[in-house]
């Protein structure tokens, strides 16, 4: 309990002030106190949401575009061709599962969290029952973190709700004590009043045991579920591998979370709100102006459009009616505006994330590769942030996966896979490392393997054209067709293993051997049977010589 509490007041929650007029909802859900009247209008600054929505979208267009391969597990030096076939079968069928899950989901509004408050958290377990993956978005404010000498997340405590109807579905009724368990027996209660629960996850001072059929005191962390009334463990078991991602969007020296991209325009946002109260006013006056009259004009102006208004010889003279206190300088509140708009755009990343479509000429592929390329170079410091901290969760879904049985056993790497009992229930799974395909990489293996599809067209027009196969020479045909079909995403299950590429490639050798042998034996037996004719037709042409000189 006391680890847990410490870990939520050093809690800084200094980012409701950079949401509070452009993601309000985040600070309700977060469960926190009303924050003092700060003299503003209750509004949302428009411009900077939009910029938000569109920084998050650029977040999953440019780390994790769903339906295409946006990462791969790595390989070293002393694995096999079958084993590398394996790998990559196994990132295509994780990269299903996530798509089949609520991975998206919950990503987004982690990444939500992650700009608008600097830090996002999301948790992923196994469903044993369906067999999924299952994610869960952790709402900003209702966590604390800490982290290890790496500098990675190792330690999350996060608070929630449940009715005493689901603490006992979850934890069974013998766990409850206090209040929840008097609600528990009422049924007025049961199933409608709220209490908080906490979750603390830490690793434990032990080596890691192994990631399968363990007892939970043996998971490599701790889970803690606990009533912080009644200061009272409600359950105890553990995780084989971290189940937190924490991502933060820019992180500075040792502060466990990160920095808004709302930060360095907080002010910038609270003045665009005032400027356009202002130009809500300066509008208003201009349209409905304000009139100066003397008390005896009174109910006689007639201030509607088309309206007659008609005046003594001596009202005339005194130059009224007239406006008054409407003099303002519009165009200087629009230029000011404007300025903020900007100020707000560059600091969310919005002008270099205008679609392609918007520029005014039509680009060639080169440029467009070009233009993404510029593009990520924008995000590098904070997409590098992002690619880290999501590394632990890539490796404990591999885990996951494997555990749910989702990998085939066929062609699978064994030294990722190590027995721990002579019976082989206790395994521990090294997960191979994940390396992320960035958008850049991608650009140039685009014009990699546009350079060999064109070069190979050559090469082939060259060799029918000639009749000399020989211009197909230097290309390597089996890892030029394998190397297209990794770069265009082909299905692993359309391609054959390469083991069983070998036993096709030897059959039809043999095969070719073997009919070639054929042949000769044919030519041999062809020639026999003509070296014979021709001895016999030589014999009867010598009986006839003989028969004719005698």
């Amino acid at each position: 309990y006391r680890i847990a509490q410490s870990l939520f007041n050093n809690t800084n929650y200094e980012w409701r002030r950079y949401v509070r007029h452009v993601l309000p909802k985040l600070i309700p859900a977060a469960d926190l106190e009303e924050m003092k009247d700060d003299g503003m209008p209750e509004r949302v600054c428009a411009r900077a949401k939009t910029g938000v929505l569109k920084l998050a979208s650029a977040h999953l267009n440019y780390i994790t575009p769903r339906g295409q391969n946006w990462f791969k597990y790595d390989e070293w030096n002393e694995i096999t061709d079958d084993e590398k076939f394996w790998l990559k079968g196994a990132a295509q069928i994780t990269q299903k599962e996530l798509e089949a899950s609520n991975f998206y989901t919950s990503f987004i509004a982690t990444v939500i969290d992650r700009i608008g408050t600097g830090t996002g958290l999301m948790m992923s377990e196994e469903n044993i029952k369906k067999g999924s993956l299952v994610f869960t978005h952790v709402p900003a404010g209702t966590y604390g973190l800490a982290e290890n000498e790496d500098h990675e997340i190792d330690t999350v405590v996060r608070k929630f709700k449940y009715t005493a109807h689901q603490a006992a579905s979850a934890f069974g009724e013998d766990a409850l004590r206090g209040a929840i368990k008097d609600a528990f027996g009422d049924k007025t209660r049961k199933y409608t009043q709220q209490f908080e629960i906490w979750h603390l996850v830490l690793p434990r001072d032990v080596p890691p045991l192994g990631n399968r059929n363990l007892p939970p005191e043996q998971m490599s962390w701790a889970s803690v579920y606990l009533d912080p009334t009644e200061q009272h463990i409600i359950k105890e078991s553990g995780y084989y591998e971290f189940p937190y991602m924490g991502t933060r969007f820019i992180k500075y020296g040792n502060d466990v979370c990160g920095e808004s991209a709302l930060a360095p325009i907080v002010d910038t946002i609270e003045d665009s709100l005032m400027m356009q109260e202002a130009m809500k006013v300066a509008g208003q006056a201009a349209a409905f102006p304000r009139v100066l009259l003397t008390e005896d004009m009174v109910d006689e102006v007639d201030l509607r459009a088309g309206g007659m208004t008609t005046l003594r010889p001596e009202q005339i003279n005194s130059g009224l009616p007239r406006e008054w206190a409407t003099a303002t300088e519009y165009t200087v509140g629009k230029d000011l505006l404007e300025m903020y708009n900007a100020e707000i755009d560059d600091a969310l990343f919005v002008s270099v994330l205008q679609a392609v479509s918007q520029v005014e000429r039509q680009m060639t592929a080169l440029e467009a590769n070009l233009r993404d390329n510029e593009r990520m170079m924008t995000f590098t410091q904070s997409f590098t942030q992002f690619t880290s901290d999501i590394r632990p969760m890539m490796e404990r879904v591999f885990c996951s996966l494997e555990r749910l049985g989702k990998f085939p056993d066929d062609g699978k790497p064994q030294s990722l896979f190590v027995p721990l009992d002579e019976y082989g229930i206790k395994i521990k799974i090294l997960a191979p490392g994940v390396k992320y395909i960035s958008k850049m990489a991608k650009a140039l293996e685009r014009y990699k393997l546009s350079g060999l599809v064109e070069t190979l067209g050559h090469a082939v027009n060259l060799a029918k054209s000639t009749g000399n196969p020989a211009w197909m020479d230097p290309f390597d045909e089996n890892k030029s067709i394998r190397y297209i079909a990794d770069e265009t995403n082909v299905p692993v299950e359309c391609m054959r293993k390469p083991k069983e590429l070998k036993a096709l490639q030897k059959k039809r050798e043999d095969d070719a051997d073997a009919m070639q042998k054929a042949k000769i034996a044919q030519m041999m037996a062809s020639a026999n049977r003509d070296n014979a004719g021709a001895a016999s037709q030589e014999t009867v042409s010598y009986t006839h010589l003989r028969a004719h000189e005698t």
